[in-house]
């Protein structure tokens, strides 16, 4: 009898936890996918307010905004005016020029 009692309230708590864990895990990913997706939309808008009208000129260079350890920025031109291929032209982090350019290297 005792077993019988002990067994059902070990499953009783077992299918509690189970119910209440799995909404809370889904509800806690979404809510840190939202937070980071508003983070990058943020610094999306940041970097769109520093990159000047005209790109291409040489007396205006380009210079955007610090981001944080493991953040790349880049700046591309519109695929429409390059012929139909997009490249970079800036790109901020510690090795992101050179990532950049080796990923222009291999479009072509």
């Amino acid at each position: 009898m005792r077993r019988g009692i002990l067994q059902a309230v070990v499953v009783a708590v077992v299918c509690a936890v189970v119910l209440f864990s799995v909404p809370l895990a889904v509800a806690t990913l979404r809510l840190y996918r939202q937070n980071e997706m508003s983070d990058l939309e943020r610094l999306a808008d940041r970097v769109a307010v520093t990159v000047p009208a005209n790109v291409h000129h040489p007396r205006d260079p380009m210079e955007l905004p610090r981001v944080g350890s493991g953040t790349w920025v880049g700046v591309y031109d519109d695929p429409c005016a390059a012929g139909g291929r997009s490249r970079a032209l800036q790109a901020v982090n510690d090795l992101t020029a050179e990532v950049a350019s080796r990923a222009g290297d291999q479009d072509r």
